[in-house]
């Protein structure tokens, strides 16, 4: 699968509104079976919970 000539406002809000939000890295793979979605980020730091 070719990627699309231009970026639409769907992939535009992935890759940068989604990656902004998460605070990591959003890639969008056209391959030939599908697209795919890959998305990169940091998991929040909790404290341990007191028992």
């Amino acid at each position: 699968m070719q990627p699309p000539p231009r970026r639409g406002f769907g992939s535009r809000l992935i890759e940068r509104g989604l990656a902004h939000e998460l605070d990591g890295r959003v890639r969008l793979d056209y391959a030939s079976d599908g697209v795919v979605c890959e998305i990169d980020m940091p998991l929040p730091q909790t404290a341990p919970q007191p028992v």
